[in-house]
């Protein structure tokens, strides 16, 4: 059977009819999924007892991530319009519910907005961290060769627009409010998303409370799900934070109860000094990836627990900061020539005395970041005393007060020092030299660009676009799990063939941009773009399914990330010779 939009051409009798499904790239989507077993995952978790549509969970979740990673060319539609036009049956595999409740192949119109929904709902009931680990520990004991020792962890906002319900009494409902943004769109309400990739792989996600706390939240999964995320993927894996981690409660808290890397906030008055010795000896690093960086570690303790800090000088963030550094004195020197400048302020305050004059001229000089006071000359003038105005006579009460006049310029010693710290900062770790080494430790820190790369990914605003039934903060929960699914098929995707590439030493053979090593699977996808299966159908049956437009670098592709990937892609009956010779047959006689 062939998608409800053709159905009147399966009911007509001696015509020939034809028309085209766009497959595109899903084919490499659907096979990844069918690899991950997500349809089968879900099924054997949510769907047991569940008879009410006429597809599963499971299905219903792969069509959505599918219906994602189509937003590589045009907006999310999650509605049966996108998969009218798609060859379902190719794309959404077969399963045992299926079979439960006596249906023999997917029809576009089963995949609608009530499926769709209901289908949320449902992840949601059964719990999204977990279902997202299940499936998430699938891949990682397929591809676990893609991985390293480091559970890269993060937080984002995801703003969102409209009006939502939600029930007070349900603590567990995650409630979308105007928060802190991470995107600067704080006009909008928004929700939080906590994700841990292990490289590009994301193994946890979860969602919270759109002004949640990074620096009580991380306290809080660890508390929750930390031993948990060990116990399924292993218990020598190390955690890895950004600074909002490195807080005094927090260190107390679980500081000793796992493994991990942070780096740490210069608001610490420790810090701050190590960080701004300039007697610091360092060490350039040996490794090539670091070939940026020299470091310099020392054993201290903080909130109560022992741990190394690596005072790292960056040769790129020094030049980065220098530009800021002298950006930010050229914005005070433009400052000072305003009227309402401190400087201004200072020479136009009137003081009782001399040495009044000279405090306040040396506390203004202190506050100065990359200038100095060269000279400065008070003058001092009559006022008089009585309240009234004009010329003071004779016997006119008055008092002497005194003012300044200030002359600044740049002080480059003051530069200089702060020249001579720039491009530093210190990462911490709790685990023992011997265990990993101070390069070590850097390189599993510089990798938490791993997770904010997927962030990017996740915020494409085409998720969100025409998701007219998520009228519900818990689908929306449900939704954001799916986008981490989404991102999990979509990097394995890229990893696999970039392994199977390197493996059979080939390269992809871009049509447009030539032969390379390391292709982006978007850069892959882009190029599938136009693939479609042709349908020839006769007294309403289908006699040929054939894939068209289908070319060599296609090919390449598909049979290097392996046979089920090809059969997405292989043409289907062909009966059209045994039909047209049966109907010359029957017109001779």
């Amino acid at each position: 059977m062939v998608e409800d939009k053709f159905r009147s051409f399966t009911q007509s009798q001696d015509e020939l009819h034809e028309f085209s499904l766009n497959i595109d790239h899903l084919g490499i989507v659907s096979a990844m999924c069918d690899e991950l077993e997500i349809i089968q995952i879900i099924e054997h978790e949510l769907d047991n007892n569940h008879h009410k549509m006429k597809i599963s969970t499971g299905q219903a979740t792969v069509a959505m991530i599918l219906n994602f990673l189509n937003v590589l060319q045009s907006p999310l539609y999650l509605a049966p319009e996108f998969m009218e036009k798609r060859p379902v049956n190719r794309l959404i595999s077969r399963s045992d519910y299926e079979e439960i409740i006596g249906e023999n192949e997917i029809d576009s119109e089963y995949i609608n907005q009530h499926v769709l929904g209901r289908s949320l709902d449902r992840i949601y009931e059964y719990g999204l961290e977990e279902l997202f680990m299940t499936i998430a520990g699938r891949a990682y004991q397929q591809f676990h060769r893609f991985t390293s020792k480091f559970l890269h962890t993060d937080t984002t906002s995801m703003s969102v627009y409209g009006n939502f319900s939600r029930s007070d009494d349900d603590d567990r409902v995650i409630k979308l409010v105007n928060g802190f943004s991470k995107d600067n769109n704080h006009g909008l309400k928004q929700f939080m998303i906590s994700m841990i990739c292990c490289d590009s792989l994301p193994l946890f996600l979860s969602t919270m409370d759109g002004n949640t706390s990074d620096k009580t939240y991380f306290r809080e999964l660890i508390i929750e799900y930390g031993q948990q995320i060990l116990d399924k993927f292993g218990q020598q894996k190390i955690f890895v934070f950004d600074s909002a981690f490195h807080t005094d409660e927090n260190m107390q808290t679980v500081g000793n109860e796992i493994a991990w890397i942070t780096r740490v906030p210069l608001t610490i008055d420790d810090a701050k000094d190590l960080v701004n010795d300039i007697y610091l000896e360092f060490e350039q690093c040996s490794d090539d990836k670091l070939d940026d960086y020299c470091i310099s570690s020392t054993q201290t303790e903080y909130g109560t627990v022992s741990q190394r800090w690596i005072v790292v000088s960056s040769e790129g963030k020094y030049q980065r900061d220098k530009k800021s550094i002298l950006k930010d004195v050229d914005k005070v020197e433009e400052a000072m020539t305003s009227s309402h400048s401190l400087k201004n302020k200072l020479e136009r305050e009137e003081f009782d005395g001399e040495n009044e004059a000279k405090y306040e001229v040396r506390m203004f000089s202190s506050q100065l970041q990359y200038h100095h006071v060269v000279e400065f000359e008070i003058s001092k003038r009559k006022k008089r005393t009585d309240g009234k105005r004009g010329r003071i006579g004779k016997n006119t009460p008055f008092k002497w007060i005194y003012s300044v006049d200030l002359s600044i310029e740049r002080d480059q010693s003051r530069i200089g020092r702060h020249l001579a710290t720039a491009g530093r900062f210190i990462v911490s770790t709790n685990i023992s030299e011997e265990e990993l080494n101070d390069e070590e430790v850097l390189l599993g820190y510089k990798a938490q660009l791993n997770v904010e790369r997927g962030f990017r990914f996740l915020k494409d605003p085409f998720f969100f676009a025409r998701s007219v039934f998520l009228e519900k903060p818990e689908r929306v929960s449900a939704l954001a799990m799916l986008m981490g699914l989404s991102l999990l098929v979509y990097n394995l995707c890229e990893l696999k063939l970039r392994e199977a590439l390197s493996d059979n030493q080939v390269k992809f053979d871009d049509p447009y941009h030539g032969p390379t090593e390391n292709p982006t699977i978007r850069r892959v996808f882009q190029t599938f773009m136009g693939v479609h299966v042709h349908y020839t159908i006769w007294n309403g049956e289908v006699i040929r399914e054939k894939v068209l437009n289908a070319k060599p670098w296609h090919k390449q592709v598909l049979e290097l990330m392996g046979e089920e990937y090809v059969a997405k892609y292989k043409d289907g009956v062909d009966e059209v010779s045994d039909i047209l010779n049966k109907s010359i047959s029957e017109k001779k006689n």
